[in-house]
């Protein structure tokens, strides 16, 4: 599902403050959330939650999320080229095909993140905490790799090019 017509028009045309109002409503709201299902210690289904509003391919380019507080949230293929992401805290959030290039996430926390494929060329990264992050064919070229990193996983693999 992608971004409805409306709602990125919308996000296109605000800046950077604004942006981040609509993002910060929309999540508030358990608008945005990933995907999930719920079970019980049974495996019986309890719950499945689905995101009501796809941002998937919006532009939120040069949105100031600084700080921001994002846990759970869905934005694959959205546009984050050149936002500024300083100490924001990301958990379990979906950015797969995302494009966060020269992005400021100096001194973010990203935690159990999937960031697949994700386009992170000229990112600044410095003072950041990538842990447990699905970095598999992500693009790192030119970016400031000066990050802290714990993947578990010993088969990552991140693309320079």
């Amino acid at each position: 599902m992608a971004c409805s017509i409306i709602l990125c028009t919308y996000l296109g045309r605000l800046d950077r403050h604004r942006k981040r109002s609509v993002l910060q409503f929309l999540y508030e709201s358990g608008l945005i959330y990933k995907e999930d299902t719920v079970l019980d210690k049974g495996s019986r289904l309890l719950e499945q939650r689905h995101h009501i509003v796809s941002l998937d391919q919006a532009d939120l380019t040069e949105a100031d999320l600084s700080r921001a507080f994002l846990v759970g949230i869905h934005l694959r293929w959205i546009n984050l080229s050149k936002a500024n992401l300083r100490g924001a805290f990301l958990a379990e959030a979906a950015l797969a095909y995302a494009n966060v290039s020269e992005a400021d996430l100096s001194g973010a926390f990203v935690l159990g993140t999937n960031l697949k494929a994700a386009n992170l060329i000229q990112a600044n990264l410095s003072g950041a905490g990538l842990v447990e992050a699905n970095l598999f064919g992500t693009k790192l070229s030119g970016a400031d790799l000066n990050a802290w990193c714990e993947l578990r996983s010993p088969s990552q693999q991140v693309s320079k090019s």
